[in-house]
């Protein structure tokens, strides 16, 4: 006569514990959905409408592109990469910031990837007292942060060419369009520029999340 109350308890305590498993599956499913969702927006910002104009020059390029890199190495070949460069507006819509993310895809260790993973963050705002762009750049090969670059748009040829003081290298972004641009590194050698490195985007598009 007592086995009765206890299997109404057992039933009562399993389906207890059978209706918590579902609810939390149902939650971490949820969880998911929601970080894949998260995972598939960035959040560009937008442009500050008192931001010096200038910041359009290089504003042009905010959104994710897919990148195609190529290095030259000592032996004169090529290394080629893909990246992911993201550019969006921070600083409360006055500057640009953008990211490089280079996974590597094979175990070379050569001058170029140390065998590593590439990232690497750069800050860019326009200085409407020197009227000039100024840059700069940290990253996680060299764990160094780069001296102020300066940068400078041709409305003639509609290309944007960074530099230092120095004048012996430029990097220039050229060929941009709403969907692709070109870029290049150079350096002067001899009297003569040698491109070191070149790269090649392509516009992505993501949802941006303001």
């Amino acid at each position: 006569m007592k086995s009765k109350p206890i299997f109404a308890t057992l039933f009562l305590l399993t389906l207890s514990v059978l209706c918590y498993v579902l609810f939390i599956q149902k939650k971490t499913s949820n969880s998911h959905d929601a970080t894949t969702e998260t995972k598939n927006e960035i959040t560009f910002g937008e442009l500050n409408p008192n931001a010096p104009p200038e910041t359009l020059q290089f504003g042009q390029l905010v959104g994710q592109w897919d990148c195609t890199s190529y290095d030259l190495l000592p032996d004169s070949t090529w290394h080629k990469s893909k990246a992911k460069w993201v550019f969006k507006y921070t600083l409360d819509g006055y500057a640009i910031e953008d990211t490089w993310t280079e996974k590597v895809t094979d175990s070379t260790n050569n001058t170029i990837t140390l065998g590593r993973d590439f990232n690497g963050i750069n800050m860019r705002l326009f200085n409407p007292q020197l009227e000039k762009w100024q840059c700069i750049w940290l990253d996680n090969r060299k764990n160094t942060m780069s001296p102020i670059w300066q940068a400078n748009y041709n409305s003639s040829s509609e290309e944007i060419v960074m530099h230092d003081e120095s004048l012996n290298w430029k990097i220039t972004f050229y060929n941009i369009s709403a969907n692709s641009f070109d870029w290049n590194y150079k350096v002067l050698r001899d009297s003569t520029w040698t491109i070191l490195s070149k790269i090649k985007g392509k516009k992505v598009t993501v949802n941006n999340s303001l």
